[in-house]
């Protein structure tokens, strides 16, 4: 696919496969066209050419929700959450996205199905909250956690809404070696689930222990795809990134 804005090729003819289950990570400089290739794969920006296919599907002119639907969730570098409310409150509220609804007028007034899928919800968070060892941070309030814990957060929303495949734009960024070793065991939680996870990170130690595949990106276009250890040491990455 490819993406241009006036005479600039952002995305310049990629092709990429990704496995189901996988991990894979996205590397290059910035300005590589790894955000851009993001917004094309998530349907927040259109293609100028070329085509997207979801599990044998053309979904290149569907809609960045209706691709939620289809099992995609994304990411920001800076982690979205409703700061006001609870961490458990933030979890149940992406869960909400996964379950099916009672009817609007029910959940106003109540009913006793309106009140089955709250007790789900809450339910469904509390599991993913002990599972992703966030349980002690439950009853706080989002917006009281310290960065590291609201970037971790907002990985967890994103598994909350139960999607087959979750992209994350540098889940890493600005955190410490402990909070990358908690990140990393986050990602491999993912995948024992089934969750295939492509993500862009600038931690290469990050990307070199999860990652089953790595593509590297410059100047939009592909230079490299493979291993971690093949493409750490190709002499392009080398001289694009390294």
């Amino acid at each position: 696919m490819s993406k241009r804005f006036a005479g600039l090729a952002a995305v310049d003819d990629v092709s990429l496969d990704i496995a189901a289950g996988s991990i894979v990570g996205l590397i290059g400089p910035n300005g590589a066209g790894k955000t851009t290739l993001f917004n094309l794969i998530s349907g927040f920006s259109k293609v100028t050419s070329g085509s997207i296919y979801w599990q044998g599907a053309d979904i290149t002119d569907v809609s960045a929700a209706d691709r939620v639907r289809l099992g995609f969730t994304r990411t920001f570098q800076l982690a979205r959450v409703f700061g006001q409310l609870s961490v458990r409150d933030n979890v149940r509220a992406a869960c909400y996205t996964a379950t099916k609804p009672s009817s609007f007028l029910g959940d106003l007034v109540g009913t006793r199905k309106a009140r089955a899928v709250e007790a789900e919800l809450t339910e469904k968070a509390d599991v993913l909250l002990e599972k992703f060892a966030f349980g002690d941070h439950a009853d706080r309030r989002a917006g009281e956690l310290p960065y590291g814990l609201t970037k971790r957060l907002g990985l967890l929303i994103g598994a909350a809404t139960q999607p087959q495949m979750l992209m994350l734009d540098e889940p890493a960024a600005g955190l410490n070696h402990e909070e990358v070793s908690g990140l990393r065991d986050d990602l491999l939680r993912l995948q024992e689930t089934g969750v295939t996870v492509l993500l862009i990170e600038h931690n290469m130690g990050l990307i070199m222990t999860v990652s089953e595949s790595v593509v590297v990106l410059d100047v939009g276009k592909k230079i490299a795809e493979g291993s971690s250890v093949e493409v750490s040491s190709d002499p392009r990455v080398i001289s694009a990134y390294l």
